[in-house]
């Protein structure tokens, strides 16, 4: 009768154990909390055409605009990506000719804002999942609408600036 309930009782820690596991490793925080603040600096001898990368991560570039002067004198670009799936999420990147504007001018209130981080940075879905965060003078957004928030944290993760 020992036996059995010893037994009975490893069984039972066993099984909270296997459901403590479960839960912690499907139990994710927001991606917002998962953004990745490891990045290079963008500096001045930084050259524009690393910032739009032929691959970032498993996503492989699918088209660019260059990253060129607008009629404000803002340097701007972008690029689309796409993983082995094909869902995309588009990379864009400027530089505003008076320096880096004010995270909460570029959201408009629709981001959750993380201004005291190293790289400051916004998180929405408002309209599909999106990031976007200050790297020097530069602004640096990442959206989509057809990828999942997790797939874009894994490219906004991957991407070195």
């Amino acid at each position: 009768m020992r036996g059995k309930i010893v037994v009975g009782l490893i069984g039972l820690l066993a099984l909270v154990g296997l459901i403590a596991n479960l839960w912690f490793v499907n139990t994710r925080s927001s991606a917002d909390q998962r953004f990745n603040l490891k990045r290079q600096h963008i500096t001045k001898n930084t050259a524009p055409t690393l910032l739009l990368p032929e691959r970032v991560g498993d996503f492989t570039r699918q088209s660019i605009t260059a990253i060129e002067a607008n009629a404000s004198g803002d340097l701007e670009g972008s690029a689309t990506y796409a993983d082995t799936d094909g869902k995309q999420i588009m990379l864009s990147v400027r530089k505003p000719a008076r320096g880096a504007p004010n995270l909460e001018a570029l959201t408009n209130g629709q981001y959750r804002l993380h201004k005291d981080a190293q790289f400051p940075f916004g998180y929405s879905e408002a309209y599909g999942p999106a990031f976007v965060w200050l790297n020097g003078d530069w602004v640096v957004g990442a959206s989509t609408a057809q990828a999942t928030s997790d797939e874009l944290l894994q490219f906004a993760n991957a991407y070195p600036f």
